[in-house]
């Protein structure tokens, strides 16, 4: 695993009894534990960031941050990885501690022998919930357990690893700027070989309707024309959820996490809109890189219904009318129990409202029939023929059809000049008429002139 490569192990030659290992392994964490646990807990990474951001000299007074990681039943070496590659590779001035939070995990390694193995980093301590919290509650618990020395609080994910330079770019803006949250670019682990992925492209955070699913989405050109240099930050709409770091007074000022919201999901859908309509920024730093274990399922029983419950309480709280874009497709979610507390801080903040967060920062945010145009696009030639996005296909090309007025004849011409369906715009980049993952592209930009066409 040296230097972030990848190790392949073929099971098939283990004994059965190794065999069984691999076996357990996957079922109780969600990855190869078996493989992660020959890699070493201090391997050596290689550093990915430009030389633009290696070129950047970050004030000696930047302030210091507690960071938290809250665990349930996670593996012994991905969780010892984490920690070491914090110690390892961040300043010890800006750090104040490093507080693992213990969510109720019942395997023993997760007791005295990490006491023990922790005992040995004076910045590191140990706290544990009495009761399964979930992810949501168990941050809060930890951001109460933190240093009044500490004015940042920054958030990892219990099976990651810090790289070179990672922590300075997650400050600094915080530093100018107490209303600005940032976040890291994340490179990916392999959840089966532990292969690091340095070649990150730039991207932002979003979100989807109608399921309010988190995605990732290349930077729209609108940002990035904005920024002078490859090492500036990019705005982002919206955050993953796991890394990130925020001042502890505007964290406070916003009201924290939801803490109706139950075990994990829906949580960033809430940070991210309530950063932008109520005051502040959020920032993704490409100079900033922690890579992270990206399970293909959770390892534990749970968390379904409970993020259905949390993005009602999302939905209903922070995106006015917009809510019926997601209830509508939800209508037998379970209730979201009572979010009057969370409506009365809203008011008292005074935030934008849902739509001024629509148009200012997510002009990109797409739902069928969201656009300023909906409908068929017909030949002015022949009327009867319309462009059709047969079986709407990344790099298909767009045919003429006859009208049929059914869903893949049915386009939206959004605020962004782009004509969409679902998350395919019409593109004609290289002077083929197709469609192409939307992005905001020049080649993506048409522009709509109203005509009137004589009947015949």
């Amino acid at each position: 695993g040296e230097n972030g490569k990848g190790l392949s192990i073929d099971t098939r030659r283990l004994s059965k009894k190794e065999q069984k290992k691999v076996d357990t392994g996957y079922v109780r964490y969600a990855i190869k534990e078996y493989v992660g646990n020959l890699v070493s807990v201090r391997r050596n990474l290689p550093d990915p960031r430009i030389q633009d951001c290696k070129d950047i000299s970050y004030p000696k007074d930047l302030p210091k941050t507690s960071i938290i990681m809250c665990f349930h039943d996670e593996a012994w070496t991905s969780l010892l990885r984490s920690v070491h590659s914090i110690i390892d590779r961040t300043p010890p001035r800006l750090v104040e501690e490093i507080i693992l939070v213990d969510d109720n995990s019942t395997y023993d390694h997760l007791k005295d022998p990490l006491e023990e193995y922790m005992s040995q980093f004076p910045k590191v301590k140990i706290i544990r919930t009495e009761r399964w919290e979930g992810l949501i509650r168990a941050r809060l618990f930890g951001l109460n357990h933190t240093s009044p020395k500490s004015t940042i609080v920054t958030y990892l994910d219990a099976h990651i690893e810090c790289m070179d330079g990672w922590l300075e770019p997650l400050l600094e803006p915080i530093m100018k700027n107490p209303r600005t949250v940032t976040m890291p670019t994340i490179n990916t682990i392999d959840s089966t070989t532990f292969a690091v992925d340095t070649d990150q492209a730039e991207q932002v955070g979003i979100f989807k309707f109608p399921a309010l699913r988190f995605f990732w989405m290349k930077t729209p050109e609108r940002i990035d024309r904005a920024r002078k240099s490859p090492a500036d930050n990019i705005q982002s709409p919206a955050m993953a959820g796991g890394l990130f770091s925020i001042s502890k007074v505007f964290f406070n000022h916003i009201g924290t996490y939801d803490n109706q919201l139950d075990i994990w999901g829906g949580e960033n859908i809430e940070i991210s809109v309530k950063i932008w309509m109520c005051g502040g920024s959020l920032l993704l730093s490409p100079c900033s890189h922690v890579a992270h274990i990206f399970r293909k399922r959770l390892p534990y029983i749970g968390g379904y219904h409970e993020m259905l419950r949390n993005l009602g309480r999302v939905a209903n709280v922070w995106f006015d009318d917009y809510k019926y874009k997601f209830v509508n497709q939800k209508g037998n979610m379970d209730p979201f129990g009572d979010i009057s507390e969370r409506v009365k801080l809203r008011e008292k903040l005074q935030c934008n409202d849902f739509e001024w967060y629509r148009r200012n920062i997510f002009p990109e945010m797409y739902f069928p029939g969201s656009g300023v145009h909906y409908g068929n696009i017909q030949s002015v030639a022949e009327p009867n023929i319309c462009i059709d996005g047969g079986k709407l296909k990344r790099s298909e090309p767009i045919l003429p059809y006859p009208c049929h007025g059914e869903e893949n004849q049915q386009w939206d011409y959004t605020e962004s000049m782009q004509i969409r369906m679902r998350d395919l715009c019409v593109d004609l980049s290289g002077g083929a008429f197709k469609t192409e993952s939307c992005g905001g592209y020049d080649a993506q930009n048409w522009k709509y002139h109203v005509c009137r066409v004589n009947a015949t």
